[in-house]
């Protein structure tokens, strides 16, 4: 029964060593990375990021040459937010979650910078928090440009009217 369980598990991993499944185990590890570097209390992150990283070698070890550069690359897109369709999603909407992103990103690199020791690490965690800063408040812009927008349609829209999309109150069952 050993042997079975065994080659079963041998079995799984040789079919898995190709570079999109270990890309993916890969992104597992890092956003769980993430999420201990996050969280008050990091252990379940950690511990899964762990055995995401474990599955990741052990595949790594059967996979026939797989390119470290192209697993990353694979990884971090995975990871990196997709872009918005255009069709679908309102201008104004759509740069505000542009903006939200641009802070999400700028928060990441900060803590980044701000866990360096290097001669230079000071400078660029500076750097980083004032980005961040920044497009924390570009963020409360744009709330203030979609809070006019909704109050001008309002204000205009005839008694009765269907407000926009964005604004319709959810229809009662």
């Amino acid at each position: 029964m050993a042997d079975d369980e065994e080659s079963l598990g041998e079995q799984f991993l040789g079919a898995n060593a190709n570079v999109e499944y270990m890309a993916h185990k890969l992104a597992d590890c890092l956003r769980n990375s993430m999420r201990a570097v996050a969280a008050g209390n990091p252990a379940s992150a950690s511990f899964r990021a762990v055995q995401d990283f474990d599955m990741v070698l052990k595949l790594l070890v059967r996979s026939k040459g797989v390119s470290l550069h192209d697993l990353f690359d694979k990884a971090i897109e995975e990871i990196r937010p997709k872009p918005f369709d255009p069709a679908v999603d309102e201008p104004l909407y759509r740069y505000r979650e542009n903006r939200i992103r641009c802070a999400a990103q700028s928060a990441i690199q900060m803590v980044v910078e701000r866990s360096c020791d290097d001669n230079a690490a000071h400078g660029r965690a500076n750097r980083r928090e004032a980005e961040f800063l920044n497009a924390v408040r570009e963020i409360e812009d744009v709330r203030d440009q979609i809070r006019q927008q909704a109050l001008a349609e309002l204000k205009s829209a005839p008694s009765g009217a269907p407000r926009s999309k964005r604004q319709r109150a959810p229809r009662k069952k």
